[in-house]
């Protein structure tokens, strides 16, 4: 099984993440990430800081929760550039030898197929989220045109959260009533 292969079987994996259905609670939140997490770190990135050991586990964590992973108290999250712009920072020039050329082209082409699996896995992870909640608790990020396309996995995690605790203060409030 090609290494190719191998990534889509795990992003499959994705589509077992269960539902929670009812009321979501913090408990319900947790397995959530229990869930999300382990797949996320299976998928290994050159992208991020210790990609081969946490993979895509930074698309589902606050900066401060990896950071402590990576042993890295500086790191904070950064968008991945566009291939396009990758190519940009990495000019190849007439003065270049051959093999400084090919250099450049091989790496290239690795941060292509790197930044590629990093958009499918932060696609696979956006809507497992969606699939296993209830509008209701993200339809605040929801944009009319291309509903969650846009939205990074941890935000939507940030809206149920605060969805989360917002509830619960409704709750409290309706039995002060």
């Amino acid at each position: 099984m090609s290494t190719q292969e191998e990534y889509a079987k795990v992003l499959d994996m994705l589509k077992t993440v269960p539902r929670m259905d009812g009321d979501i609670t913090m408990k319900s939140y947790e397995e959530l990430l229990t869930n999300l997490r382990p797949i996320a770190t299976k998928l290994k990135s050159n992208i991020f800081p210790e990609g081969q050991k946490y993979g895509h586990l930074s698309l589902l964590t606050t900066d401060g929760e990896y950071a402590s992973y990576i042993g890295d108290p500086l790191y904070r999250y950064k968008e991945p550039v566009p291939p396009s712009e990758y190519e940009i920072q990495n000019p190849i020039t007439e003065t270049m030898t051959e093999p400084q050329r090919k250099a450049i082209e091989t790496k290239t082409r690795r941060y292509e197929q790197e930044y590629n699996k990093f958009l499918a896995t932060t696609e696979k992870l956006r809507d497992a989220i969606v699939e296993a909640v209830d509008e209701e608790h993200i339809e605040a990020l929801k944009d009319p045109v291309v509903d969650y396309d846009m939205v990074a996995p941890y935000d939507l995690l940030g809206q149920i959260k605060s969805s989360i605790l917002l509830t619960t203060v409704e709750r409290r409030e309706l039995k002060a009533l």
